[in-house]
């Protein structure tokens, strides 16, 4: 519950009041971790929660900062690929004939 309030308050400019108290679940949650999951849990995923409230206080509430729209539309680019080797000379291919063409994006997806 603590990992799941803190990511939902850093997650929103209008949280932005209550972010020192979602660092504060962050740091909670971490010295947690380990008795309750185990030292296999200790990554240093767990670790960089510690570090998530600096990046917000920085950038940004995490919704606008979020890798997410790139990795979704990267899996369009993905399938747009033949085979691993030269991909960026690929991806320049596919896309000049996307455009090209006028080829619809739908269809290549």
């Amino acid at each position: 519950m603590l990992l799941f309030c803190a990511i939902t308050l850093l997650s929103a400019k209008v949280h932005q009041a209550k972010w020192p108290l979602a660092a504060q679940m962050l740091e909670k949650f971490v010295s947690l971790a380990e008795p309750l999951y185990g030292e296999k849990v200790m990554t240093s995923n767990v670790h960089n929660l510690l570090h998530v409230h600096e990046e917000v206080v920085r950038f940004g509430s995490l919704a606008s900062i979020s890798t997410y729209r790139f990795e979704n539309e990267l899996q369009h680019l993905k399938r747009m690929m033949r085979s691993g080797w030269k991909s960026l000379e690929q991806a320049i291919g596919r896309i000049s004939e996307v455009e090209q063409f006028g080829i619809q994006e739908a269809a290549l997806r």
